[in-house]
């Protein structure tokens, strides 16, 4: 995880900035003033901030649990290896909306993540 410049550590600490922004600044879901993209904008940031530069905006569709498509959504991803040598890198899926107190899965290698009732599917990222 070291290479990739990411340890618990900066994990928690880009966690605590990210509910510190939201707590001190009272934001609150806006629809089409501070929504999904928003969210995850402001994620990157906190990311940033901790000195962490792999949070990744993500942008895909979004599915029920039945696979029929609810529309865009914009979400985070961030590389994560569960080994300490990162043989096993993987890609974490952040709902933004839902961190820090949950909202974490892991990215199947088909570009799909499953979150809650919901299924992710990657279309866009920005480094």
């Amino acid at each position: 995880i070291h290479e990739l410049g990411i340890t618990h550590s900066g994990f928690i600490e880009a966690a605590n900035i990210y509910d510190k922004l939201l707590t001190d600044y009272l934001i609150r879901y806006t629809p089409e003033v501070f929504d999904c993209d928003d969210f995850a904008h402001l994620l990157k940031t906190a990311f940033s901030l901790a000195r962490v530069n792999s949070c990744i905006y993500a942008v895909g569709k979004l599915y029920d649990g039945n696979g029929n498509f609810l529309g865009y959504h914009a979400f985070n991803l961030l590389p994560w290896a569960f080994a300490r040598d990162n043989a096993d890198l993987s890609l974490l899926l952040i709902e933004p909306q839902l961190f820090p107190y949950g909202g974490v899965t892991v990215l199947s290698k088909d570009g799909t993540g499953k979150l809650l009732d919901y299924i992710y599917e990657v279309m866009y990222v920005e480094v």
